[in-house]
Order: C-alpha cells, then structure tokens, then sequence
C-alpha cells in the first residue's frame, strides 16, 4: 500500500499518470476499495477502474461471456469462485450475503433518481456507533428503486431527520405511508425519554408502518435474493452505504474497518453456519423489513 501511494507522490509534480493491474483475488482491503470506488461514473479520487472478465480474451474465447468454455467453467465451478476468478467481479470475501448483487446488473443513474409522479418511502435501521441507515426507496413499473440514502454513525435521531430533510426527495413522502423502521425504535431510551418513533413523529411529522413481527434474517435475505435475481432492483450508485454492505463498492467515510455483510468462516476458509451474521448490514436490514413489509 505504501509503494502504490507513493507512486502518486512521483507523478503529482508533472501531473501525469498511473496505470495499475493486478488480480483482486486475495488481495487486500484497501485495494479492493480503491478499485471499487473506481467503477464509479465519477470517483472522487479521479482513479478510473476497468474489470476484464476471462472472456474479454476473445482470441482463446470467441463467443464471449456464451462461449461454450465458459458456460462449462460456470457450470464447473461453485458461483462464487466463477463470479471472482472468471467474472473479474469484485468480491472480497467469502459468504458474502447479498452475493446476487451485481453492480453491472444492479446499479445505475438510470431511473433511480427522483421521479416526481410518485411517492417516496423510507426504510430506517436506526443506530448510533454501528450506524444509521435510511434508505430512499421508489416503487413503479415493477422496479424497486433505492434512489438515495442517508448512511452516518455517531449521529443521533434529530440529526439524521434534518439531513433527510435537506435531501429532494423528502417532500414527496406521503403521511400515513412515510415507510418502515426497526421495530426496536418503539423503545424508550433511558436519558432521552422519547422513543426513536416518537422522534420522527415529533420531529418529521411522520407515521413510520411498523415491522408486526421479528423478520429472521434468513427470510429477509431470501426477499433480496428473490427480488435481486429476478432484476427487479436497481440502485443508484449515491448510495454507498448500501452497496458496501454487499461488497460493491468502499464503505462511506466514517466507517472505516468496516466488512461487507458476510457468512462467518474459519481459518481454513469454510463458511461456518447458515446466519449471515458477520459485517455491517444497517441498510440491508432497513431494506428487507421494506422488502417483507411491501411484498
């Protein structure tokens, strides 16, 4: 990591260039990071990232991502090692749990900014060291859509609210239908007397429809899955919190050290158990209470 930054530093005096390659595969953290922020239309560092699947070498495979010896490669070999060795796809962890996301599949501009002829909902995990996730969602011509979002840490309530506030789409949220929220928000707090709940509701003028019943997390993954495979979801790239947790990209600042959501392995690199309990997962949770709630 060192070497590679201070390359930068040998090329800032005549404003020129660096091109870097490698395989992600087994590589570490920050240059996953790097690469991922990289896919992004316009990336703040100015680094411009480009992923060449196996089947880019159209000499050895002429059919491209059809050609019959990549379909027998993917019929072959477990999803996940296909998606990292063969698809170039840039995942760093094993058991990653939302591994049906894809950010060429997934994430786009493209019809998830503000669409003004219709309603917008929240989703809200609230949280303070973890983190607090509201997530923007659209639903219209049988799209889900996260158009936005709001990902911090060490914020409390009223801050969060007035950030939403700011935010275009706030306006076009409807009462009585504002969206879901952790069922724990119901809570009062010991030193500041009203519940989470009671703050939106003070603060925001809102009704937040409340989740009935604990969602397991299995059934929560298994309506993202369901609805991520079946392409009826696309992200705006604005939302990095979101797709950090799912390994499509670098965590927000703040949140540094943080893992994508993830199945926990032993040191041999075998998923323990069937719980995605590993990693941040604030806005995926937020997202499935949405996803039950609707569907």
């Amino acid at each position: 990591r060192e070497a590679f930054f201070n390359i930068f530093g040998r090329v800032a005096s005549t404003g020129g260039f660096v091109i870097g390659s490698g395989t992600l595969e087994a590589s570490e953290k920050w240059y996953h990071d790097i690469v991922k922020e990289g896919l992004d239309a316009n990336p703040r560092t100015g680094i411009h990232s480009f992923i060449l699947p196996t089947w880019a070498n159209t000499v050895a495979f002429p059919g491209g991502r059809e050609d019959p010896k990549i379909k027998r490669l993917e019929a072959v070999l477990p999803k996940e090692i296909f998606d990292v060795r063969i698809g170039a796809q840039p995942i760093r962890l094993a058991g990653v749990a939302v591994r049906e996301a894809s950010r060429d599949r997934h994430v786009t501009v493209e019809g998830t900014d503000l669409n003004p002829r219709y309603p917008v909902e929240m989703a809200i995990d609230p949280g303070y060291t973890g983190g607090y996730a509201v997530l923007a969602l659209q639903f219209y011509e049988g799209k889900v859509r996260v158009i936005d979002e709001v990902y911090v840490r060490l914020l409390a309530t009223p801050d969060v609210i007035n950030i939403a506030q700011q935010r275009e789409w706030y306006s076009h949220i409807i009462p009585g239908n504002a969206g879901v929220i952790d069922r724990a928000a119901k809570q009062h707090n010991a030193s500041y007397g009203d519940s989470v709940l009671e703050i939106w509701a003070d603060i925001a003028g809102t009704h937040l429809d409340l989740t009935e019943a604990v969602i397991p997390v299995a059934d929560g993954l298994d309506q993202l899955r369901i609805h991520l495979s079946a392409e009826r979801i696309i992200i705006n790239p604005r939302c990095t919190g979101l797709l950090a947790e799912w390994d499509l990209g670098p965590f927000p600042d703040g949140f540094d050290g943080y893992e994508p959501w993830h199945y926990r392995s032993n040191p041999d690199g075998a998923l323990v158990g069937d719980k995605a309990l590993s990693g941040a997962d604030h806005a995926s949770t937020a997202f499935t209470y949405w996803l039950v709630g609707r569907f």
